[in-house]
């Protein structure tokens, strides 16, 4: 063991000594026992106010909850409605279901009533006709008047009476032929010469065949086989037979008072229907009718003429106004037998249903008339120059006699049958 070290004790008890003076100033120092004193103190505060926050947050949660819990309940309140209004609105739907089903049904029935009305076709039942009217050879024209009249469609024409058509030469009639004609021998200032030819009878529905060997041609002619009621147009008109200058084709058109239509129906037909309007007083239409074409076969002009002619029929009844033409070569025999029957016929051309127009309102009792008119309302004007006819058509017609000797029927028969 040896000598202790004198120097090490010293330091030891003076690091003591430090020691123990710094530990009393820590305790006994004021500032720093105030400081530590803060200290606690803030540590303290710190924890109680973290303590007061997480009980506000605690309370807060535990009021969200029983807010949700009320909403909830109130929520639930509202669902279940009291029954009254439960049955109310039972009852409103039931209502507008039942109105949504009779729209429905409504809309559907008028939807079904146009497609049934758009399908509906007359039968054309079968007719057991009998002879109850003939015009041929030389009796023909004891049955017509001569219309002395100034021409209602504003023709270059001057009608003639019988008498004096007939000491012009413009009419003529044998066993076999029957002709009218217009003047083509002279040069003519106020109308070229020619005849309008009314029947003396009536007629109300029938079968109304004619054998025409030839008829009327040629630049600014206008020649018309038709039919025609009393009170125009609200007693009807039927044109059988019509064309105008250096056309091929025949129409067959009616003209009528308001109310008469082939739109948008069935209609059993070979024809072109050109428009569908029968009323003359339809919009645009200046007085056109509700015509129908024949796109086959020469039935006018000068095709028709070289092929010999034809027989153009007119079936007026009730359920409908139908027309044929048969070239010379296709004539049923049962026409040339004299006992017509039309339910064994092929279509015909022009058909004219009693779907959208009251035939036996619209049709009076109907006299018959052959007439031949030149310019006017129709052949003239725009129609005249667009045929590729010279000049104007009233000068053309007053000063070209030798073009018009084509200008003539030549009726074979008409006969007139009935059921």
């Amino acid at each position: 063991m040896g000598i202790p070290d004198s120097t090490t004790d010293s330091r030891h008890s003076l690091s003591s000594a430090a020691l123990s003076s710094a530990s009393f100033e820590n305790i006994y120092d004021p500032a720093r026992k105030n400081e530590s004193t803060n200290d606690v103190i803030d540590n303290h505060t710190d924890t109680e106010i973290d303590d007061h926050d997480n009980d506000h947050e605690n309370l807060d949660s535990n009021n969200n909850n029983e807010n949700n819990e009320a909403f909830n309940e109130k929520a639930a309140e509202k669902k279940l409605l009291p029954w009254y209004r439960r049955y109310f609105i039972w009852i409103l739907i039931f209502i507008v279901a039942l109105i949504c089903s009779v729209l429905i049904g409504v809309l559907g029935g008028v939807l079904g009533h146009r497609t049934a009305v758009r399908d509906r076709h007359p039968s054309y039942k079968a007719k057991t006709y009998s002879l109850v009217k003939e015009y041929k050879g030389t009796t023909f024209f004891d049955g017509f008047d001569f219309m002395n009249i100034t021409d209602p469609t504003h023709g270059f024409v001057q009608y003639l009476d019988r008498n004096s058509s007939a000491k012009l030469g413009l009419i003529s009639a044998n066993s076999s032929n029957v002709i009218m004609a217009a003047d083509s021998k002279h040069n003519y200032s106020s109308g070229r010469p020619s005849i309008r030819l009314q029947s003396t009878q009536y007629f109300e529905h029938g079968l109304f065949i004619l054998d025409l060997i030839h008829l009327p041609y040629g630049c600014g002619t206008w020649p018309a086989f038709w039919t025609l009621g009393d009170d125009w147009p609200n007693g009807g008109e039927i044109d059988i037979v019509e064309g105008v200058n250096v056309g091929t084709s025949n129409q067959v058109t009616l003209h009528t008072g308001d109310g008469c239509e082939m739109e948008d129906i069935k209609r059993v037909m070979t024809g072109t229907a050109l428009q569908t309007n029968c009323w003359v007083d339809a919009p645009n239409s200046y007085n056109a009718g509700c015509g129908v074409e024949n796109p086959s076969g020469p039935s006018y002009g000068e095709a028709f003429n070289k092929n010999g002619g034809g027989v153009f029929v007119l079936d007026w009844r009730s359920e409908g106004i139908r027309s044929w033409f048969f070239n010379r070569s296709e004539i049923p025999s049962d026409i040339t037998s004299g006992s017509p029957q039309p339910a064994k016929w092929s279509e015909p051309v022009a058909d004219f249903p009693d779907t959208k127009c009251d035939i036996d309102k619209m049709f009076s009792k109907q006299k018959i008339l052959f007439d031949l008119t030149f310019c006017g309302d129709w052949a003239g004007s725009s129609v005249y120059s667009s045929a590729g006819c010279p000049g104007s058509c009233n000068d053309f017609v007053g000063n070209n006699p030798h073009n018009f000797t084509e200008a003539y029927w030549n009726i074979k028969s008409l006969a007139v049958y009935q059921y």
